[in-house]
């Protein structure tokens, strides 16, 4: 299954919930486990804020207790997927800070346009 993120003039980011390959148009994303895991756990909530809190237990394993450092390895992994993407996208945004809440891929083209399954590019 894919989950395909679109906003109008971006290049759409393409997302495998199945076996992890992240792309971004017909580049593939090289992502660290977790970089992944974070995009999955956002692109399975899509249109939807996830908080710091459920990331932290979802790709740490912990529940914030106020500590900074927790909160800074979140978003030190958030940054390093960012400039990720970006890099294949030419400087665009798909992961969308809510502050001081938490993150969200937002999709701004309708439904039924983001609901077509497409497939994601084989490996080079």
């Amino acid at each position: 299954m894919h989950v395909k993120v679109l906003k109008e003039g971006y290049t759409p980011l393409l997302i495998s919930l199945s076996n992890f390959p992240v792309a971004v148009g017909a580049s593939r994303v090289p992502l660290h486990w977790r970089e992944r895991r974070l995009l999955i756990h956002l692109a399975t909530c899509k249109n939807t804020m996830v908080t710091k809190e459920m990331l932290l237990l979802s790709l740490f394993g912990n529940i914030y207790n106020g500590d900074f450092s927790e909160l800074s390895r979140l978003r030190t992994l958030v940054d390093r997927t960012r400039k990720k993407l970006a890099g294949l996208s030419g400087g665009e945004e798909y992961i969308e800070m809510v502050h001081p809440l938490g993150y969200m891929l937002r999709d701004s083209l309708p439904p039924e346009v983001v609901a077509t399954p497409i497939p994601l590019p084989l490996a080079a």
